[in-house]
C-alpha cells in the first residue's frame, strides 16, 4: 500500500476527501504494533522469549510466553522442551501481571541445543544453547609473548627449536675429580663420648616421664 500508485497524491491532496487519512492512519497503525504486537511473527498467536539463549548447565533461564489474544480466564499454554526429536521436559508456566503472559523457570544439566516451543503451535518457538563450563584443558595452545615476558623477568630468555643444538653446545660442563688417595676413613660410633651423650639422654628422658607420672 505505501508503494502503490498515487498513493502520494491521496495523502496530499485535498481534494481526494477521507482518503488523505490513509497515511496517518498507517503509522498509528504501525506504531500500535510495534508497542503491542511486535514480539509475534506473522500469522502466530503465541510467542516465546528466553531471557537468555545460551547458559551453562544448571544455569537457571526465564522463559516468557505471550498470547495475542489472551485474557484473564485464557489457560495457560503448556511448554516443551525438546532435544532433538524427543521430549526432555514439560513447564506450565504462571501468570505474570499481564492477562496474555504467562512466566517460567527451569534448567538444563546436559550440554546441547534445544528448543522451547508451545505443545500444539511447535511454531510458536525459542532456541536455548546449553554449553559447556570451560575447563583448564579446553585450550593447551601455548602463549610465545607471555612465556617471552617470564622467562626475561626471571633473568633468562627464550630459545626455539632450531637454537637447541647451538645452544647445548655453549653450555660448559666441569668434571669435578675427587681423589680418594688421602682420604682417612674414621668411625665415631664407637667413641666413650658419643656413649656418655646416648645414655644422658636417656636418663633424662626417664627423669622427665617420671615426674609426669608416666612409665
Amino acid at each position: 500500500m505505501i508503494n502503490a500508485e498515487s498513493f502520494w497524491k491521496w495523502d496530499f491532496t485535498p481534494s481526494v476527501g477521507d482518503s488523505a487519512n490513509m497515511y496517518r492512519e498507517f503509522w498509528l497503525r504501525l506504531i500500535e504494533w510495534n508497542l503491542a504486537f511486535s514480539e509475534f511473527l506473522p500469522g502466530l498467536n503465541y510467542s516465546v522469549k528466553l531471557s537468555d539463549p545460551s547458559v551453562f548447565p544448571d544455569e537457571p533461564v526465564r522463559v516468557k510466553v505471550s498470547s495475542r489474544s489472551g485474557d484473564g480466564k485464557s489457560p495457560a499454554p503448556v511448554l516443551n522442551v525438546m532435544k532433538d526429536s524427543g521430549k526432555v521436559m514439560e513447564l506450565v508456566p504462571g501468570r505474570s501481571e499481564n492477562d496474555r503472559t504467562w512466566e517460567s523457570v527451569f534448567s538444563l544439566k546436559e550440554t546441547g541445543i534445544y528448543r522451547v516451543e508451545v505443545k500444539g503451535a511447535e511454531s510458536s518457538k525459542d532456541i536455548l544453547t546449553v554449553k559447556p563450563r570451560p575447563a583448564e584443558s579446553d585450550n593447551l595452545s601455548s602463549d610465545p609473548e607471555f612465556m617471552k615476558k617470564i622467562a626475561e623477568g626471571s633473568g633468562g630468555r627464550t630459545i626455539s627449536e632450531s637454537d637447541l643444538k647451538t645452544v647445548i653446545s655453549e653450555i660448559e660442563r666441569e668434571d669435578i675429580k675427587v681423589s680418594n688417595d688421602k682420604a682417612v676413613w674414621g668411625s665415631t660410633w664407637n667413641t666413650w663420648w658419643l656413649l656418655t651423650a646416648a645414655l644422658a639422654f636417656f636418663a633424662l628422658e626417664w627423669i622427665l616421664r617420671r615426674r609426669a607420672g608416666l612409665i
